[in-house]
């Protein structure tokens, strides 16, 4: 499932849609945001930092990051390092994740269980590739700058959309 949100300039009239969901492959996509920390590819200290944390889980649900020095703003895994509340909690999951990819057995964890039953151990520091500056995520009340006028003018285009699995005919009826 994804979710879509677009986003439209008052000024210009630009619009551009946000994929903010990691569909049904999610255990797939958090098993590879975990081996992509573990070899390293997110810095020396995000690295030790999971080896170093015991049931460490990454929450690899994407955020709207923005940039405070240029505008700029991009969709992101979030990546900030966890632990479970408790720590019996196991990270292997024995339900399937979605029929078209069940995942049984994988080990996972989703942002609604990081919301719920972990704590933060450190934030992730996502960059701008512009001008290099930290990013934060989005707050929901941020203005957001259009990256074809310039203007700080950019607003939510109504409601998320959600794409489904299609069905046939013979399902409909």
């Amino acid at each position: 499932m994804e979710c879509d949100m677009t986003l439209i300039c008052t000024k210009c009239g630009f619009t551009q849609t946000m994929f903010l969901k990691n569909g049904c492959i999610f255990p797939q996509i958090y098993q590879w945001a975990v081996e992509t920390i573990r070899l390293g590819k997110r810095g020396k200290e995000w690295k030790e930092l999971l080896e170093n944390t015991p049931n460490a889980a990454v929450n690899v649900g994407k955020h709207i990051y923005i940039c405070d020095e240029c505008g700029y703003f991009l969709v992101r895994q979030d990546l900030s390092i966890h632990v479970p509340l408790d720590p019996n909690t196991s990270k292997i999951h024995t339900e399937p994740y979605s029929e078209d990819y069940p995942a049984l057995g994988m080990e996972y964890v989703l942002p609604m269980e990081i919301r719920y039953w972990y704590r933060l151990v450190k934030e992730y520091t996502h960059y701008c590739p512009e001008c290099k500056s930290p990013l934060h995520k989005y707050r929901g009340t941020d203005i957001l700058k259009c990256p074809e006028c310039g203007e700080y003018a950019m607003t939510w285009d109504g409601v998320p959309l959600w794409s489904v699995k299609k069905r046939s005919p013979s399902e409909s009826a």
